[in-house]
């Protein structure tokens, strides 16, 4: 946007001129922005910081840290970004006889306990960073919601505590700018982009290896990575 680009992380340094032709060229992409979303904006761009590429949870604290504006709210998709959950997905697949994201397999996988699942580990350190600051944390997912659905219990068996859920099939735009969030993670290219839309920050967490989760991932020079997020 206001800063050039490399095809890997380098320090980049804030373009005044380049930022003000974008402000005035692309006036409605800014328009729904949240002022805080904005000026977090505008403080990521004015500091010579690494962007784009990998980066280790260490690195990424110190990163961002400094930035947020309290109070701060950040968002979490789920499957396979909070949550390593193949045996779920391939549980609720087997169960409805292959026809995934119908209503029966939602309905299905709402009421995983995810007793075989595990959580993502560097997810998890990121999830505890952000508690030990005092942060509220939401997930938003675009499963599409079912009655009495486990997701709590899902929680609290992999993270040991539950968070405050938005089901978002339609889209987590709109979720992500009504609760303010800074910073939003998740594995899929859908999650970068609604992100970016509400004037967030997007963060990419890597999908584990035996994933079976269909959704595009094409990773950008320019976005924040976690590095070895795909492990749990």
């Amino acid at each position: 946007m206001c800063l050039s680009q490399r095809s890997k992380p380098y320090k980049k340094p804030f373009d005044i001129q380049r930022c003000l032709l974008y402000i005035v060229k692309y006036p409605l992409k800014l328009r729904n922005i949240r002022m805080k979303n904005i000026l977090l904006l505008l403080s990521f761009l004015a500091t010579p910081v690494l962007a784009g590429g990998e980066m280790s949870v260490t690195e990424y604290i110190e990163y961002v840290k400094d930035k947020l504006i309290a109070p701060v709210t950040v968002g979490f998709d789920f499957d396979d970004t909070l949550l390593d959950n193949q045996p779920s997905w391939i549980a609720a697949a087997t169960a409805v006889q292959g026809k995934i994201f119908t209503p029966t397999f939602w309905a299905e996988i709402n009421n995983s306990t995810c007793t075989q699942d595990a959580p993502k580990t560097k997810v998890m350190e990121i999830v505890k960073w952000h508690q030990s600051q005092g942060h509220n944390i939401v997930i938003v997912t675009a499963r599409a919601e079912s009655p009495n659905h486990a997701i709590d219990t899902c929680l609290k068996n992999t993270y040991g505590q539950s968070f405050p859920v938005i089901f978002a099939p339609d889209g987590k735009t709109d979720a992500i700018q009504k609760n303010q969030m800074q910073v939003f993670y998740g594995d899929s290219d859908s999650d970068i982009k609604y992100a970016k839309s509400a004037g967030a920050l997007p963060v990419r967490i890597l999908r584990s290896a035996r994933t079976i989760n269909p959704s595009p991932v094409n990773i950008d020079t320019d976005e924040i990575v976690i590095k070895d997020s795909d492990a749990f």
